[in-house]
């Protein structure tokens, strides 16, 4: 049946799967068009079918024959690999797709086994291995002759550094700097044009997601330093925690600012200590503490020790035990703020309003924003009393919760974001009342806050008198505006799934909608008409003022529709859009007129 069928049989699957899958691949065809002239069909004798979705499961399949033979010469010993452990692990080859790495021995003798391996394979799956497109990599201690010798085996050329491979460049050293920059050079080429200078803060966002999503970067790579010493450095803070001076002479510790003295718990007596001097200069609790310490005689030097053991000796033992510890302590009090946080920005995230008052509240919970207190702590000699509320001073915990502006805002809003009776951080109360909030109320709680941080830079920069109750109407149809945009692509995407259905031949099909703005009692109307062969006949827009609602708006876009095909001239027609009850009350009587029941605003 074939190597394709045979790989199959081996793997084990069973034989109706196999003479199925061989019905697809045994009926291809193809046919060739020639100077306009298509020539008769044929089938070919191997390859696989290009295009369709199961063809690169089977290359895959094909590949395992390959695999196996390189795995066999490696149990044979007449493949080493690459060693990536102690002497007892080595990686022979990898498969990417349609890509093989393999590694073998930088001699004749392992040239020739990769050789005879291709060969062999390329004459049992009749696939012919690309020379052309095959490089060749050395270590730094290969030898010229040697590599002469290899080149000439295999056939292929030696690859020059820097080569590229999914994006990335195929060898790494040391210098990991230079073997990147590249792509930073990339991507800031990308960002400094200067389009990106006139982006709002949301359109930056997306901008800066498509550079970096077009640049093919597929993998990462760490530092240089070695598993061992990034964990050493990594558990150095922990390890400092738990050092204790072991009390000798007392000539290397300083007793202020040295660890030295024991954990309650410790009730130990040894030695003497002068407790009359020590209870006059220290507090009853840590002279206790000191008490406990045996001393072990004036003339043994002082030691360092790591006092969560018994005997003063640091294992990674114990040192792990200590770190779990101290974590399970830390986690139980810290889980239900992070996850509290996490929440929250989830929920910031997932408004549907503008991205760049997302972006600010983000913002302003990262403490990114300048406000005065930020300002402040990059040296700038500025007062940083709140200019709104003129009272407390400008930082996070303010703009997001304390300001009495900004909680008059929220009056005036109805936002129930009352003050808290817990003696928590501003920010820890906005987290939990945005929260607890309704959806309603986390939009306008966003808006609000965008919304008086904007009004707040026009009176620091501008001069510009702050108005509250322009403020609070601004708020309001900002919100509205942006539920009724939401809506409005709502509709629009439920539209899309809907398929476009010609007319009968003869007529012409009008297509019409309305888009309404609830705020400001305004509506657009589009018209669309085509014939029965998909053809474009015309089209034409019209605002039209003082809409009751949305209702309406769809009533007078069908009028619209039906003035449009009979200035143009059409007589046979059909009506097609959103509201099915508008188009069945519409009415044209014999004389051609077209009228509407008389219930029709009453829907």
């Amino acid at each position: 049946m074939g190597f394709f069928a045979d790989i199959m049989d081996r793997l084990g699957f069973h034989h109706d799967w196999i003479v199925l899958i061989m019905r697809c691949v045994c009926s291809v065809t193809y046919t060739i068009a020639l100077n306009e002239d298509i020539r008769t069909c044929f089938v070919p004798f191997r390859g696989l079918r290009q295009g369709d979705p199961l063809s690169p499961l089977l290359f895959l399949i094909c590949a395992e024959g390959l695999s196996c033979l390189l795995k066999e010469a490696r149990i044979k010993n007449e493949m080493k690999g690459a060693v990536i452990s102690m002497g007892k692990l080595s990686i022979t080859h990898l498969l990417f797709n349609d890509d093989c790495i393999i590694f073998g021995d930088a001699s004749a003798e392992g040239a020739s086994t990769v050789r005879n391996i291709l060969t062999e394979y390329g004459l049992a799956s009749r696939q012919q291995i690309n020379f052309d497109k095959s490089l060749v990599y050395f270590g730094v201690n290969v030898g010229v002759e040697d590599r002469n010798v290899i080149l000439n085996i295999l056939g292929v050329r030696m690859a020059s550094n820097p080569e590229k491979y999914l994006g990335l460049p195929m060898m790494v050293g040391r210098k990991k700097k230079w073997a990147f920059a590249n792509y930073v050079d990339r991507f800031r080429k990308r960002i400094e044009g200067w389009s990106i200078k006139y982006l709002s803060m949301g359109g930056k966002e997306v901008f800066i997601k498509a550079v970096l999503q077009a640049i093919p970067v597929y993998a990462k790579v760490g530092s240089y330093p070695s598993f061992t010493w990034r964990s050493i450095c990594g558990a150095r803070d922990m390890f400092n925690e738990g050092l204790l001076w072991r009390i000798g002479s007392g000539e290397k510790v300083n007793i202020w600012n040295d660890p030295w003295i024991p954990s309650p718990g410790n009730d130990k007596e040894a030695g003497t200590w002068n407790k009359e001097v020590i209870s006059r200069i220290l507090d009853n609790a840590q002279a206790q503490r000191i008490f406990s310490i045996p001393l072990v005689g004036c003339n043994v030097p002082d030691l360092l020790v790591w006092h969560h053991d018994a005997f003063g000796e640091y294992s990674v033992k114990n040192g792990y035990r200590s770190l779990i510890t101290k974590l399970n302590h830390f986690t139980a009090n810290d889980n239900i703020k992070n996850d509290n946080y996490k929440q929250l920005f989830t929920s910031v995230w997932d408004l549907q309003i503008s991205a760049k008052i997302k972006i600010h509240l983000w913002r302003l919970l990262k403490d990114y924003v300048p406000h005065f207190s930020n300002l402040v702590k990059r040296c700038l000699r500025i007062d940083t009393v709140c200019p709104l509320c003129k009272k407390d001073p400008e930082d996070m915990h303010h703009l997001l919760w304390s300001c009495s502006v900004l909680r008059r805002l929220w009056s005036h809003l109805y936002i129930p974001f009352g003050s808290s009776i817990i003696p928590l951080e501003g920010k820890e109360n906005f987290v939990n009342s945005f929260l607890q909030a309704d959806s309603k109320s986390r939009h306008l709680v966003a808006i609000s806050i965008w919304a008086l941080w904007f009004n707040r830079n026009k009176l620091v920069n501008e001069g510009v008198t702050f108005d509250m109750h322009k403020l609070v109407s601004f708020v309001k149809s900002y919100a509205q505006d942006s539920s009724t945009s939401k809506l409005c692509i709502h509709s629009s995407d439920l539209s899309q799934t809907v398929l476009w259905r010609p007319p009968m031949h003869g007529f012409i099909k009008l297509n019409f909608d309305a888009s309404f703005l609830g705020s400001k009692k305004f509506s657009i109307t589009a018209v669309l008409a085509k014939d029965a062969e998909g053809f474009i006949m015309g089209a034409c827009t019209y605002p039209i003022m003082d809409v009751a609602d949305a209702f309406a708006a769809e009533a007078r876009a069908c009028e619209r529709a039906l003035i449009f095909a009979l200035d143009m001239g059409f007589r046979n027609i059909m009506l097609e859009g959103d509201s099915l009850t508008i188009i069945k009350k519409t009415k044209i009587n014999q004389d051609g007129q077209i009228y509407f029941e008389s219930d029709f605003s009453e829907h």
